[in-house]
């Protein structure tokens, strides 16, 4: 049984299944190798199977705490919740360790029925009956997020670290909660917490990448971001993070390599083709190749109207400003609500094409959709300049 088990956590699921069948023939009246057969089952995705051999385990051991417990996760899966519960809470009158169900009722009020009210309950029961479990901590924080009670919240996650130092993951949820609670500074505090114990985790400096790009400190940031890719690099995220951080700051080189880097790793990756399409058209270089990414990313979904923008914009740059008023005109429509720097570029292209009056409209619903929208200044800027020669 023990080797069973162990070849199931190294997802060997047929080798785990045939030791659990000769557990079952050595000990025909055990139910645990038949438990462990409903595990393996759930874990292939196979209830009924799994259905079958708590059934025969039930048949010989009806009271038995195991079965109980197996046919309450079982039901969980399959989101027969009521029937879950009431097994959980039959668990509870065979028990003389509370703490472990109360935490798995606990859950499911948490995570079927999110109940968190009620999920806070059992896991004050649980608490109650083992101070240090760290499970019912760690849910008991959940549940608090969820009622909005972030500092009672960040005292859970807290005793949890407390209970297991050693453990870099509620660090993890420690900064990220400080971080929704617009506590950027005590986040890094938590990640470099988690970062001591696991130096190159992935997530930890991801998260404390962006704790210090919401603090301004944009070094810091790159950094981060540099360690998180040199930690996985097949992964795009960094790449994509280090991208648009160039972007934002005008570096267009470094911002162009690390789309190249995400576009070699995810090749259809939607937001960098247009991006990069859209530093061409700011730079005013390789207009073709941006051109190919626009209509590209458009290709790959629905007639966007942030990404015809962008082909709108490169047109225009290649100056060819009726085919870009013309696909500006195609992004208005495509609007489920207004978007001012859509009328804007749609101005421009219009006050270019010297149709002031249709510059002037746009220009107006602009600053009227969104009166301090990135390009306000510029926009009023051309509406003067437009009355000046009217």
């Amino acid at each position: 049984l023990e080797d069973g088990l162990r070849w199931l956590d190294e997802g060997q699921v047929d080798r785990a299944n045939q030791h659990f069948h000769e557990a079952a023939s050595i000990a025909p009246n055990d139910p645990m190798p038949l438990l462990a057969l409903a595990k393996s089952a759930l874990k292939e995705g196979d209830k009924a199977s799994a259905f079958r051999s708590i059934n025969r385990a039930k048949s010989i051991a009806s009271n038995s705490l195991e079965v109980l417990i197996s046919q309450a996760r079982l039901f969980q899966q399959i989101n027969q919740n009521g029937q879950s519960e009431r097994l959980y809470k039959n668990a509870l009158k065979l028990t003389e360790e509370p703490w472990t169900i109360e935490t798995e009722l606990g859950y499911l009020y948490l995570n079927a029925y999110d109940r968190p009210q009620d999920a806070l309950a059992s896991f004050d029961k649980a608490i109650q009956a083992a101070p240090n479990y760290n499970t019912a901590h760690y849910g008991r924080g959940l549940s608090l997020v969820k009622l909005g009670l972030y500092d009672k919240a960040i005292a859970a996650y807290q005793q949890v670290a407390l209970n297991n130092p050693n453990d870099s993951h509620i660090f993890k949820t420690l900064g990220r909660l400080r971080m929704k609670m617009e506590q950027p500074t005590e986040a890094i505090s938590a990640f470099n917490d988690g970062l001591n114990i696991e130096p190159e985790n992935f997530e930890l400096l991801m998260d404390r990448g962006e704790a210090f790009k919401t603090l301004g400190n944009i070094d810091a940031a790159i950094k981060d971001f540099s360690a998180a890719s040199a930690a996985k690099p097949n992964i795009h995220i960094p790449a994509l993070r280090l991208a648009m951080l160039a972007h934002e700051n005008k570096q267009f080189s470094n911002a162009q390599k690390y789309y190249e880097k995400v576009l070699a790793l995810e090749p259809n990756h939607i937001i960098t083709l247009n991006n990069l399409a859209w530093l061409f058209a700011e730079t005013d270089t390789n207009l073709d190749r941006g051109i190919q990414l626009s209509r590209k990313a458009l290709s790959l979904t629905k007639q966007s109207p942030l990404l015809l923008d962008t082909l709108a914009w490169l047109y225009r740059a290649k100056g060819d400003l009726s085919l870009a008023e013309q696909i500006l005109v195609r992004a208005v429509s495509a609007q489920s609500s207004p978007r001012a720097t859509t009328y804007y570029y749609l101005g421009v292209v219009k006050q270019e094409l010297d149709k002031p009056l249709e510059a002037a409209s746009a220009f107006n619903l602009a600053i009227s959709i969104e009166p301090d929208f990135i390009y306000a200044e510029e926009t009023q800027m051309r509406l003067n300049e437009l009355e000046g020669k009217n």
